[in-house]
């Protein structure tokens, strides 16, 4: 009869022990994989919509020069590094250049390179890249 006991009793330590983190460590694992599929049904969806809208080629210097005049900006253009259009703004407010750099991208440029500087009376200095397409 003690033997039986001792039988059940390495049973149920066994059951405690072993099999019930198991499943729990299986039902978690299967929570977090319903998770990881959402996202990624997520992210599949971002990159099919991006990749949907085609890029088109826009004039940079005309789109500077509309959207300078409208956010009272005014840039100074030249080449950058990297043989794109190149920007330099100085003693512009905070205001002024995100929402010029704003417009820049609702009217489809792409900013590839971007330096902020705060100058010492609170204005900011910014420089950077421009390129076609969103």
């Amino acid at each position: 009869m003690l033997a039986v006991m001792g039988v059940v009793v390495l049973g149920v330590i066994a059951w405690l022990g072993v099999v019930r983190p198991l499943e729990g460590w299986k039902a978690d694992q299967a929570r977090a994989r319903v998770a990881a599929e959402r996202q990624m049904a997520q992210v599949q969806t971002a990159v099919a919509q991006r990749g949907a809208r085609p890029t088109e080629a826009v004039d940079l210097q005309a789109l500077v020069a509309s959207t300078a005049l409208t956010a009272g900006v005014q840039p100074t253009l030249g080449m950058s590094e990297g043989g794109r259009l190149g920007f330099r703004l100085e003693r512009v407010t905070t205001a002024q250049a995100f929402g010029w750099l704003a417009a820049l991208e609702e009217g489809g440029a792409r900013i590839e390179e971007l330096g902020v500087v705060e100058n010492a009376d609170g204005t900011l200095g910014v420089s950077g890249a421009l390129a076609s397409g969103a």
